[in-house]
């Protein structure tokens, strides 16, 4: 009679486990994904920022468009999973777009006549909305992961929010 108890309360054990196991794997899924379109982000957000005075055409596509565009597709790939993150990471995707237009207007074609040219002043871009967007972005993700993002230490490698 032992045995069949025991046989019993084992099985329903291990079943609660493999329950647990299973309503838990989407759990995963989600933090990965966030984690992959958090990489993504960060990589697209320091191309832009090591060219945000500009480039040269040649290296333009590699430098600035390549993370854009791995940026945009990490994030389709994963808008599934991004739920409560996604208003804030479409918005940097957004402000990272015009950015890069921006960069793009700001390169001077050397053979192009001068009323080809955008006019001074034309896209202009700040840097603050930028980083803010950015910023915002990587508290959204670290919320949605349950990470408690000490605001603290991101103002110290980036500086503090702006309000515009």
């Amino acid at each position: 009679m032992g045995a069949v108890v025991t046989y019993y309360f084992e099985e329903r054990r291990f079943t609660k486990q493999k329950r647990l196991e299973v309503s838990l794997q989407p759990l995963e899924e989600r933090r990965a994904a966030l984690k992959e379109t958090h990489l993504a982000m960060v990589n697209c957000f320091w191309a832009l920022a090591r060219n945000f005075g500009g480039t040269i055409e040649e290296k333009f596509a590699s430098i600035v468009v390549a993370p854009l565009e791995e940026f945009e597709i990490t994030t389709a790939r994963n808008q599934l999973w991004l739920s409560t993150a996604e208003p804030k990471i479409l918005a940097a995707l957004g402000k990272f777009r015009l950015t890069a237009i921006a960069l793009r207007f700001r390169m001077q074609e050397p053979n192009m006549p001068e009323q080809s040219r955008p006019p001074p002043g034309f896209l202009d871009m700040k840097w603050e909305d930028f980083e803010n967007s950015y910023k915002e972005a990587v508290k959204a993700i670290g919320q949605a992961l349950g990470v408690e993002v000490m605001e603290k230490s991101l103002e110290e490698v980036i500086g503090p929010i702006r309000q515009t």
